[in-house]
């Protein structure tokens, strides 16, 4: 093979490349504002979650997320708490690429931050944290 034919090749696959990085490489939930849906009526919380109006809170330390499985509407919020004392992500199974439920994927947040996910289709979705993947949880949505 020649230098330019080579130098050819190089490129369409440097090209190809980037154009499969950008089709694949939108913002996550936690960059931009997620579609909304109008909050509805709400029951009582998961076991061990702390639950504000049509909000479902829940906290990441060293050991994991708690409450680990939070029950939610249509409509409602999760907000994740960071108290593990590192920074830590909260993304959709499976690990590491993160394919079943992308809405999830919210990203990174520090030591005393949160993320928000806001419900807007019934499912049962598990995440995990991408930087400790023993530490994970799932959302039901009704």
């Amino acid at each position: 093979m020649n230098m330019k034919t080579l130098l050819i090749v190089v490129g369409v696959v440097v090209v190809l490349g980037g154009a499969y990085f950008f089709a694949n490489n939108k913002p996550q939930a936690g960059q931009t504002p997620a579609p909304t849906v109008a909050p509805v009526a709400t029951t009582a919380p998961s076991e061990g979650a702390m639950m504000k109006k049509n909000q479902t809170d829940v906290t990441l330390t060293q050991d994991g997320f708690t409450p680990q499985t939070v029950t939610v509407k249509v409509g409602d919020k999760v907000v994740w708490t960071n108290k593990s004392g590192s920074t830590a992500t909260v993304h959709s199974n499976p690990h590491p690429i993160h394919t079943d439920y992308k809405p999830l994927n919210l990203g990174k947040f520090d030591d005393g931050g949160t993320l928000e996910f806001t419900a807007t289709e019934k499912g049962t979705y598990q995440y995990h944290d991408h930087m400790h993947p023993n530490r994970t949880g799932t959302v039901v949505v009704e």
